[in-house]
């Protein structure tokens, strides 16, 4: 009996013996799977935070040509503001020149078949610009009447001194003021 004893002691020390290597052998397996899951989700949570970096960067640079497009636009609607502006002004320009021609034409009708009759040579801007010169313009009245610079204006005038065989010290108005008296006489 103490033999049976002892031989069922020593079989149940060989079964714990035996059960705790097991659970050591399972406890071994689990964390070889939870080290081998702890890597793979360390992989994944770099990766993640790579792409996380990568999408943040474009975003920032999504956000700053974001920004920089917002300042065009302000800069485009600013400029359509002027552009408006402008176009309503020459408008209002171009209303007050054809007016301001008509009523030319027609008060010096005389005047302009003088010119044309006289200088052939003159072209029909420069007749325009000798009208207005006898009305007593300044270049730069003209200049806006006609919608050109001041030195494009200089330079016409330039060439109707020329055409008009004045010297270049003598008043263009006054050349002009002569012609019309003399031929009106």
């Amino acid at each position: 009996e103490i033999n049976s004893r002892n031989t069922l002691q020593i079989h149940f020390s060989l079964l714990q013996s035996n059960i705790k290597d097991t659970e050591i052998h399972v406890l071994r397996e689990q964390y070889s799977i939870i080290e081998k899951e702890k890597r793979h989700l360390a992989a994944q949570l770099e990766s993640t935070s790579t792409r996380i970096t990568q999408q943040t960067h474009s975003m920032n640079i999504l956000k700053s040509d974001i920004i920089s497009l917002m300042k065009n636009i302000d800069e485009i609607n600013s400029l359509t503001k002027a552009i408006k502006k402008r176009l309503h002004e020459t408008s209002h320009y171009q209303k007050s020149k054809e007016e301001h021609f008509h009523g030319q034409i027609e008060v010096n009708t005389t005047f302009k078949k003088i010119l044309f009759d006289k200088y052939p040579t003159l072209t029909r801007t420069e007749i325009e610009i000798c009208l207005l010169i006898k009305s007593g313009l300044s270049n730069a009245q003209i200049a806006g009447l006609m919608s050109k610079s001041i030195r494009t204006v200089e330079n016409h005038r330039n060439r109707i001194r020329k055409k008009l065989h004045a010297l270049t010290n003598q008043n263009l108005t006054v050349v002009l003021e002569i012609l019309s008296t003399d031929e009106s006489n």
